[in-house]
């Protein structure tokens, strides 16, 4: 019966596996030209400026890139400063991996070797956090943190004020 209702053409040209459902309407918008999703959220709905595991944060006030090295290297200054009492929590993860070639390289070999694994931070993002520990144990350890070499961009201190 198939057959005589399509001819071979006509098969290779009408696939029924892409045709819509009925009463289905798919919108087409040209590119770069689809809606906003969140039209009515406000910008500041971001979770991640509000301090949500520990108490205490530290965040960043400007833009910057962190390494893998670095963020290691504050966490064990964090740590050293709490005298290893408390809990510190660490809000950011290096996901980019940054390449370089060799000096002197010629071009079209590739793109290079592993050489830092990076994280991108935005203003009013927290880095670390620290609960556990008194307030100005907490903000010693950031002082610490912030004014160490490892640390090259400004930060301020975060308190979260509605614990029990």
């Amino acid at each position: 019966v198939r057959d005589t209702l399509f001819s071979t053409l006509a098969r290779k040209v009408i696939k029924p596996w892409v045709s819509k459902p009925s009463g289905a309407q798919i919108r087409q918008y040209p590119y770069r030209h689809r809606p906003a999703k969140y039209l009515n959220e406000p910008e500041e709905a971001d979770q991640s400026n509000d301090a949500v595991f520990g108490r205490y944060g530290l965040a960043a006030t400007e833009h910057a890139w962190i390494t893998s090295r670095q963020l290691e290297m504050i966490r064990r200054i964090l740590a050293e400063a709490c005298g290893r009492r408390g809990k510190i929590f660490l809000r950011l993860y290096p996901h980019q991996v940054n390449n370089q070639r060799f000096a002197q390289s010629r071009r079209g070999v590739g793109k290079g070797l592993f050489e830092y694994w990076v994280a991108a931070v935005q203003p009013d993002f927290i880095i670390f956090e620290l609960d556990g520990v008194p307030e100005e144990i907490a903000r010693l350890a950031f002082r610490k943190a912030a004014a160490s070499k490892h640390l090259r961009f400004k930060c301020k201190i975060v308190v979260k004020e509605d614990v029990p």
